[in-house]
């Protein structure tokens, strides 16, 4: 009587071979579904062969998926994030208007040649060069074109990364230049550099005797860098005696080893003058000292007891300065709807400096 059933062909058979298909039985660990199991058919070509069952060959159950159940939970979840992302995309939509009220706008478009004329040299390597339209000395009302010559295959852009104005660092500057793949041969790209004159007044610079700025260029593939420029250090017509700065007027709530912190006042949206949710609250910070400095609110609580997703959050060079805002997100459903309605701003503030770490509980009242 045959000891064997012959997996591949169904033959009965005794000893290691089966005479018809010549399978050989042998014995390994097989990893399946999670666990292993002793041994595997070893199917070897032969004139005849049964089909293959479609069935498990190991007669292991097959493991179901469950389904995603439906749950009131579940539903009324669904629904506050589908409300709350609505709510956000509205008070960006709101931000973004009253922020760009003042700024002149980037203009971007591929160009075919660059124009006649002496052009400045702001960076480049063997494949991207970057240009301005600019001369040192020259009168400047707050924009400048730039070109890019892209020599590589592949789409590219520059952004400033940092500019700095009369020692003032800047949030809202505008800059983005794309210049598409060359091939073979050169393409060209055009952009406006413009500062945000809005800023540059609530800022205290007067007259502009400086400009620092750091570019980058990236591709538009990957979005990896490709090109980082040295600060690089513009110098415009100064007329004699003009203010080159003031410290905006405000309170201080924090002063400390040459690092202070300055409550400037609220600024509505012209639209909404009564409406805290479109508005912002302006903050001067500056560093005086040898070393960078990181300012970080980890919140902001409205009437000491409201916290909405608000931070003042900002990473200063050394002996800079800067106007940054704080903008009331994740009131809208809280009782502060207005001005009236707030009485004070209070955050825990912590500064970092040179390895140096501080912090500081600071209340303001708003009444």
């Amino acid at each position: 009587m045959a000891r064997y059933t012959c997996p591949s062909c169904g033959a009965s058979y005794n000893g290691k071979r089966c005479r018809k298909c010549l399978y050989q039985h042998f014995t390994e660990e097989i990893a399946h579904g999670g666990h292993v199991h002793e041994g595997e058919p070893l199917v070897i070509d032969a004139p005849v062969r049964k089909p293959v069952k479609r069935k498990d060959p190991f007669g292991c159950e097959p493991k179901t998926r469950k389904g995603l159940k439906l749950t009131p939970a579940l539903i009324l979840t669904v629904i506050l994030l589908v409300n709350s992302t609505g709510r956000l995309i509205y008070s960006f939509s709101q931000r973004m208007d009253s922020s760009n009220s003042a700024v002149v706008h980037a203009q971007r478009e591929p160009v075919s040649f660059l124009p006649e004329g002496p052009l400045l040299t702001l960076g480049g390597n063997d494949e991207i060069t970057i240009l301005a339209d600019w001369k040192d000395g020259q009168a400047f009302d707050g924009s400048f074109e730039v070109y890019v010559q892209n020599d590589s295959r592949e789409d590219v852009a520059v952004t400033a990364r940092e500019v700095i104005v009369n020692g003032c660092l800047l949030e809202n500057t505008s800059l983005y230049c794309t210049a598409y793949a060359g091939n073979g041969s050169p393409s060209f790209g055009r952009a406006l550099f413009a500062l945000d004159l809005e800023e540059l007044a609530y800022s205290g610079i007067g007259a502009i005797q400086e400009i620092t700025l750091t570019l980058e260029a990236f591709s538009l593939e990957s979005y990896e860098t490709v090109l980082e420029t040295d600060p690089i250090t513009l110098s415009p017509l100064f007329p004699e005696g003009a203010v080159l700065h003031t410290v905006p007027d405000g309170v201080d709530v924090y002063q400390e080893d040459g690092l202070r912190l300055r409550y400037l006042g609220f600024v509505p949206q012209e639209q909404h003058p009564e409406d805290i949710l479109t508005g912002k609250f302006l903050f001067y910070v500056e560093n005086d000292t040898d070393v960078p400095a990181d300012f970080y609110t980890p919140e902001i609580l409205f009437n000491e007891e409201v916290t909405a997703s608000a931070l003042l959050w900002t990473q200063l060079p050394p002996n800079t300065r800067t106007v940054t805002a704080v903008y009331p997100y994740g009131l809208e459903n809280s009782p502060i709807q207005t001005l009236k309605d707030l009485e004070t701003l209070s955050f825990l503030l912590e500064i970092s400096a040179g390895g140096n770490n501080k912090t500081a509980q600071i209340t303001i009242p708003l009444n």
